[in-house]
């Protein structure tokens, strides 16, 4: 029999979405000694004590129904272990912490959880998860040691560093999903150099003397054009941008763990 504990979780899906970590808990310390619960939105990690606990859960859950929809469970080893999966990232100034409970947690109580450990630069909350900047590395580090697997708001949270592609705010990574940003985006650059070619072929074959488009309004012109709403205008493509891009890393964080 093993002695050392499994060097990756059991995941545990499909039951409701209000369920909480306590009754996962309770479910799945029936069949062996369970270190930690990883609750994330109708999933969750369970990391066992031993592999051979485990193994049990998994014969004895995957496929049963459960909760009160009577929803049938999966329950599968994850398949990347986790030793793989840390060695893809490196320590920087930027966290990422999952698990907390979305609905009742704001950016505040994660404020107050994890300033206690160095002066931070930013916390936003993206969906379910969230990034936690400081302005020094050791803070960072000392941050993540204290608060992954801490409990926040009645949950336990998961903390790792985030894989920083450029240096620029928005970079920010987990690193299994650095390496499936970047395809996307090569695959926007043709379409975005395209269209200045696609506008100055449009000016070319204009007619000599063609009427042009009737000109808005003098005032609608004016406020259009006015500081204050290019401004508006600036920031909030900018954080459509950054919104759809953090949120694609949590999903290919997620399918990474999965093996996906």
């Amino acid at each position: 029999m093993s002695r050392d504990p499994p060097d990756r979780p059991v995941y545990v899906g499909n039951f409701e979405y209000d369920a909480e970590e306590r009754d996962i808990k309770k479910l799945m310390e029936k069949y062996g000694d369970v270190i930690r619960i990883d609750m994330k939105q109708g999933f969750a990690f369970c990391y066992y004590a031993r592999e051979e606990d485990g193994d049990y859960a998994i014969r004895k859950l995957d496929g049963t129904e459960w909760g009160y929809k009577r929803r049938k469970l999966r329950l599968e080893w994850a398949k990347q272990r986790d030793a793989e999966r840390k060695r893809e990232t490196r320590p920087n100034t930027t966290l990422f912490v999952v698990n907390f409970d979305t609905v009742r947690t704001r950016t505040s109580d994660v404020e107050r959880a994890f300033e206690p450990f160095g002066r931070l630069k930013r916390v936003e909350i993206k969906k379910n998860f969230a990034f936690v900047e400081y302005d020094s590395l050791d803070d960072a580090q000392y941050a993540l040691k204290k608060m992954n697997g801490a409990q926040l708001g009645g949950r336990t949270i998961t903390v790792e560093y985030v894989a920083n592609v450029d240096g620029g705010r928005n970079s920010a990574q987990p690193a299994a999903a650095a390496g499936a940003a970047a395809p996307a985006a090569a695959r926007a650059r043709p379409a975005a150099a395209g269209a200045p070619r696609a506008a100055a072929t449009a000016a070319a074959g204009a007619r000599p003397g063609a009427a042009h488009p009737a000109a808005p309004h003098p005032l609608r012109a004016a406020a259009l054009h006015h500081p204050a709403h290019a401004h508006a205008r600036q920031w909030a493509v900018r954080a459509a941008a950054a919104t759809a891009a953090e949120y694609a890393v949590h999903v290919t964080c997620r399918e990474s763990l999965l093996g996906f």
